[in-house]
């Protein structure tokens, strides 16, 4: 979230504390929901744990992504979306 939280307040024009709120209520909105699916499925313990760590993980990296494409094209610069998750040491297979 570190990386996040500056870029999104750039963007959106809010302060860091603002958009760290922001961020850290929709993470706990998707971590709630992600718990509940794997209890209606009749899941329970490391299975549903796993699935809100990684239900989490998507959503900030795709919020990650979504804001550094758009300070890049509001910028107007050459940028490698690829390029740059290989030195945050990021490997996305599905997007």
């Amino acid at each position: 979230m570190d990386y996040l939280v500056p870029i999104e307040s750039y963007i959106e024009g809010l302060s860091e504390a603002d958009t760290r709120h922001k961020i850290e209520r929709d993470c706990d909105a998707i971590q709630h929901d992600a718990y509940l699916q794997g209890h209606q499925l009749g899941w329970g313990g490391t299975g549903v744990v796993t699935d809100v760590a990684l239900a989490k993980r998507d959503h900030l990296l795709n919020r990650l992504i979504y804001y550094v494409v758009r300070v890049h094209k509001e910028d107007d610069t050459h940028f490698n979306l690829d390029d740059w998750l290989a030195v945050l040491g990021i490997e996305v297979f599905d997007i």
